[in-house]
């Protein structure tokens, strides 16, 4: 068990880790800026401006980052 601990802080581990947070960063900035070109949200007769459905989704994206780091920061 420590010993496989050990290894995940080797620095290969590292490099990998920051190499998948990379990559796992740029897909959700990609994915979020496609969300006002994907989703058409209405209101009745009235249509959101795809800016303000892109800011409610990185919001949204946002929130939920937060609050995972909260859960593993000061919970744990």
């Amino acid at each position: 068990h420590a010993l496989f601990q050990k290894s995940l802080r080797s620095w290969a581990f590292i490099a990998f880790y920051v190499i998948v947070l990379l990559f796992a960063l740029y897909h959700s900035f990609t994915w979020l800026g496609l969300v006002s070109k994907i989703q058409i949200v209405r209101f009745g007769r009235l249509t959101v401006p795809p800016g303000l459905v892109s800011a409610g989704a990185y919001l949204a994206w946002f929130v939920a980052s937060v609050t995972v780091a909260y859960f593993f920061l000061v919970l744990l």
